[in-house]
């Protein structure tokens, strides 16, 4: 009996430890730290950019079926007619256009020349020089795939249940021509898929239409240009970081905390970093490197964070370092592309 009570002492009180480390962890004081994050392409030479509409190569209006789906079970209850349109191929060009337009120039990394102006004079890369643009932006959706067809799952007991499956491959390639010498500087296709089956429950009569396919050819579409834009714009992405606690702590590293948690990241430095000086006390230290990153002076956080790594020898002011260094070398590499 006595065995049992001390058993259940000792889980209660590790399930109370639990619960205050889990708390602990979820209400840690987190800060933004801020980068821009390079291209894969180096545009720098290229910001004036004229954009041809996007081109329809990988799917004709007669390569599509119009007649009912093919049923590979020759069982089902249903004729069921595509949810590919007439002209899909067209209307998903016309849509990446769309696209490929609004956020070239809501990025504000490009002087954009627009697709219906650039068309008329594609051709004369003399002309588009002396307008002050540097490149051609060819782009295109070099591969649409769809199939569509029904097929049937044998349940068992001579049971089967009928089914509705639709495949899309989509590719956007794009092609970026230097236009003073007309050659191509770079090439790029990104590519998506996705497939969706339903399940045909005999509640649609004997003649049916599947799903319409241009809502989800939209939404492929925006995610191949936001891949696309990736290569091309450098993108600015914000982390967010947890300071250390201190559980031990004084009132002026408990000070500091409060600030940062309140969001006052300049006196939150100041007080931490005062307090490093004061104490060395390692969490005043990294917390300190972390919010000067915060703040935009990374250099200064960097140097911090290793002093910090060379008096206490922590594992975290290590990982840190490194990774203030990562970000120190792409937010450069970022900023070289402008």
């Amino acid at each position: 009996m006595m065995g049992a009570m001390g058993m259940g002492r000792k889980s209660l009180f590790l399930s109370v430890v639990l619960v205050m480390l889990l708390a602990t962890i979820g209400c840690a004081t987190r800060v933004p730290v801020s980068r821009l994050v390079p291209a894969k392409l180096d545009m720098g030479p290229y910001r004036s950019l004229a954009l041809l509409p996007v081109e329809s190569v990988g799917h004709g209006p007669f390569s599509q079926r119009t007649g009912a789906l093919e049923d590979l079970s020759s069982t089902a209850p249903v004729i069921v007619y595509p949810g590919l349109e007439l002209f899909a191929g067209r209307r998903t060009a016309e849509y990446a256009t769309e696209v490929l337009a609004k956020r070239l120039s809501e990025s504000g990394y490009f002087d954009l020349l627009p697709p219906d102006e650039t068309q008329t004079r594609a051709t004369d890369f003399e002309a588009l020089t002396h307008a002050g643009y540097s490149a051609l932006l060819v782009p295109s959706i070099s591969r649409m795939d769809v199939q569509e067809y029904l097929f049937a799952r044998n349940l068992g007991d001579n049971l089967f249940s009928h089914h509705l499956m639709q495949t899309v491959q989509l590719a956007l390639s794009i092609e970026v021509i230097d236009l003073k010498d007309g050659l191509a500087v770079y090439r790029s296709t990104v590519t998506d898929r996705h497939e969706r089956s339903f399940t045909l429950d005999g509640d649609e009569g004997t003649v049916a239409f599947a799903p319409p396919l241009m809502p989800l050819l939209e939404k492929m579409v925006s995610t191949l240009v936001d891949k696309t834009l990736a290569d091309l714009v450098p993108e600015r992405k914000v982390s967010s970081i947890a300071l250390m606690k201190d559980r031990d702590g004084s009132d002026g590293f408990r000070e500091a905390y409060e600030a940062a948690a309140e969001g006052n990241l300049a006196t939150a430095y100041h007080l931490f970093l005062r307090e490093w000086e004061r104490t060395e006390d390692p969490a005043s230290g990294y917390n300190a490197a972390l919010v000067a990153e915060s703040l935009g002076r990374r250099g200064e956080a960097i140097l911090l964070m290793d002093r910090v790594h060379r008096i206490s020898q922590d594992a975290r002011a290590a990982r840190q370092g490194a990774r203030m260094r990562t970000y120190q070398e792409e937010q450069e590499h970022a900023e070289s592309q402008f």
